[in-house]
C-alpha cells in the first residue's frame, strides 16, 4: 500500500472515498457528534447525517455518503471516533483501521483521510492513521487459490493548510519504511 501525504483543503480532493472522523460531544444520554477538524464544506456535507441521527460518534461506527455536495469525492465516509473528551491517538488508530475494513469489501482501493485535530498534535495523528490502515489492510488469506483481492492500493492522509507537510511525511515513512516485507515464497528460497 502506498501512503502520500498533501497539504490541501479536503473539499477539493478527488478520491474514491474521502474518510473524516467524527466524535461524541454530548453526555451520556444524548449523543452530540461533530467532526474531529474544522472545516465549513465538510459540516455541510454531513449536517444531514448528523440531523437525522445516523452519525453518532461511536467508536467504530461508519456512515458512507454516496456523491456528497460540495465536495470531489465519490464517496465520504464518517468514521466514528468514541468520546471527544477521551479521543488520542489509539482512538484514532481504530477508527482508521475500521474505516479501511468497511470501504474493503466495497473494492475501493484508494482513499483520502482527513487529517483531525488531537492533542498530541498532527504527526501522531498520522502515525495512528498510517499504523491503523496498514493493520485493516492484512489479509490471513495472501495464498489461497479462490481468494479475491480486498487490499488497499494507496492511501492519501490530508493535511489542513497551514501544516508541516515534511513533518507529516517523516511521521508516515518511518512506519511505512520499517514494516516488514512482504513474505514471498521464491524469497525462502534465496
Amino acid at each position: 500500500m502506498d501512503t502520500k501525504v498533501i497539504i490541501a483543503n479536503p473539499a477539493e480532493v478527488e478520491t474514491e472515498c474521502l474518510v473524516v472522523f467524527a466524535v461524541d460531544q454530548g453526555d451520556n444520554k444524548k449523543p452530540e457528534p461533530k467532526l474531529a477538524v474544522k472545516d465549513p464544506s465538510l459540516d455541510k456535507a454531513v449536517a444531514d447525517l448528523i440531523s437525522s441521527g445516523e452519525v453518532s460518534g461511536k467508536a467504530s461506527e461508519n456512515v458512507m455518503l454516496h456523491k456528497p455536495q460540495g465536495l470531489k469525492a465519490k464517496r465520504l465516509l464518517v468514521a466514528g471516533g468514541g468520546k471527544a473528551k477521551t479521543f488520542s491517538h489509539v482512538d484514532l488508530r481504530k477508527a482508521a483501521g475500521s474505516a479501511l475494513r468497511a470501504i474493503k469489501p466495497k473494492m475501493i482501493k484508494s482513499c483520502a483521510f482527513v487529517l483531525p485535530e488531537l492533542a498530541s498534535g498532527p504527526e501522531e495523528a498520522m502515525r495512528a492513521i498510517v499504523e491503523g490502515a496498514y493493520v485493516a489492510d492484512f489479509d490471513p488469506d495472501t495464498y489461497r487459490s479462490d481468494r479475491k483481492d480486498y487490499s488497499t492500493k494507496e492511501i492519501t492522509v490530508i493535511g489542513s493548510p497551514g501544516s508541516d507537510q515534511g513533518a507529516l511525511q517523516r511521521a508516515g515513512y518511518h512506519l511505512v519504511k520499517n514494516r516488514r516485507p512482504e513474505a514471498h515464497p521464491a524469497s525462502a528460497l534465496e
